[in-house]
């Protein structure tokens, strides 16, 4: 099968850390199948002044023996009505030089708009079947505005086949429109080489965190407003204020750190917290391996993938009990609290602390990649393109 791969969230030249999950779902895709991809990259990431640093002159470069193609991408910030437009008339000339080369016969796009809605119209250009993965938030919480809320629901009604890494996700799709019997609960995939069961104390080694008895907290991923940071760190003074032992470590950035590490030094705990900063993906199993305890108090979720990483190195977790977390949690092993709850997530910290010893097998395993492309394959593969059974919509303008 020919594939197309549409997303901005893809690893760059300057991004290398981003949508690492994707990169690593086109790797398995590309043992079996052809596979492109389409990147584009943000003008505001790389304004046109800026020279494309890795790109030859078509703005392409391989990646993993797959060719990623990385067209500039301009809109109007703040602008979502207009965004599916711009993404369009950035990319088109692009898809067009791409599709004469290698027709596609499947265009999968990762996130509802604009990318699901840029890739259902290639599809339906093409003659090829198009499939959307909803990432979460495209779903959870671009549609509680009205405007964005009627872009993704045109997109997922458009799409032949949506793709949800959860339950939870999957009937939010449905409620948005898309069609119950072509929106499918796909198993996503964790590379099982580098997430495993592996020894503590050699983690902790590698990883340079000194051995005491103060148990380990580790939370990862993105410093935004979203993943709850702050009700994390009022839950940690609260654990302090109790005469509960911890050491916990983020790992990670973003643009709350600086505000994270003021807040942790007003709430007394900034001898017990430590900023590890991002880490390399071949290095971040040691973390989950190194934790006693994962911590993840979202406000929002879809099914996190530090979780699933977390699980297969045979690290518990305490979580909100948000989106399709639930779905993966182990009552013998995790615990899930209300969202902007620190007093629950505190007390569910420490609970969880006095068992860290017991760890009986759990029940949910996660998939390695290669087995998540074949079923997404799998999914996929049964039906014609809409685009033989009805003409292009072109909901993405």
């Amino acid at each position: 099968m020919k594939i197309l791969f549409v997303s901005t969230i893809y690893p760059t030249p300057n991004e290398s850390g981003q949508g690492v999950f994707n990169r690593n779902l086109v790797r398995a895709l590309s043992a079996r199948h052809e596979v492109v991809v389409l990147a584009p990259i943000s003008w505001s990431a790389n304004p046109p002044w800026r020279s494309a640093k890795g790109l030859d002159a078509n703005r392409s470069r391989t990646l993993d023996d797959v060719t990623i193609h990385h067209p500039r991408y301009y809109y109007l910030p703040k602008s979502f009505r207009t965004r599916g437009w711009f993404y369009w008339q950035s990319v088109r000339s692009t898809v067009n030089r791409v599709c004469r080369s290698v027709a596609p016969d499947l265009v999968l796009s990762y996130w509802a708009y604009p990318d699901g809605a840029i890739g259902t119209r290639i599809a339906r250009q093409v003659g090829a079947k198009s499939a959307i993965i909803v990432g979460g938030s495209d779903v959870l919480l671009d549609t509680r505005s009205t405007s964005r809320r009627k872009r993704v629901s045109g997109t997922l009604q458009e799409a032949d086949d949506i793709l949800s890494v959860s339950d939870d996700l999957r009937r939010k799709v449905i409620e948005l429109g898309g069609n119950p019997e072509r929106s499918h609960l796909w198993r996503q995939g964790v590379e099982t080489n580098l997430f495993c069961l592996g020894d503590q104390r050699a983690a902790r080694n590698r990883l340079g965190i000194a051995h005491t008895a103060d148990p380990v907290l580790v939370w990862v991923g993105r410093m935004v407003p979203v993943k709850g940071l702050d009700i994390l760190i009022r839950a940690c003074r609260q654990l302090a204020e109790q005469n509960h032992r911890f050491r916990l470590f983020l790992v990670g950035d973003g643009p709350l750190r600086a505000t994270l590490v003021a807040d942790c030094r007003k709430a007394g705990i900034a001898d017990r917290v430590v900023f590890a900063g991002p880490c390399p993906q071949d290095q971040l199993g040691d973390w989950y391996r190194a934790a006693d305890l994962m911590l993840l108090p979202s406000r929002s979720e879809g099914l996190p993938n530090v979780l699933r990483e977390s699980v297969a190195c045979g690290t518990p977790f305490v979580a909100s009990r948000v989106g399709g977390i639930a779905e993966i949690a182990d009552e013998r092993l995790d615990r899930l609290v209300p969202p902007e709850n620190p007093s629950a997530l505190a007390e569910a910290i420490a609970l969880s602390l006095a068992e860290r010893n017991k760890r009986p097998e759990r029940h949910y395993r996660p998939v390695s990649w290669s087995e998540s492309a074949d079923h997404l394959i799998e999914l996929v593969a049964d039906r014609p393109p809409a685009s033989t059974l009805q003409p292009l919509a072109g909901s993405c303008c």
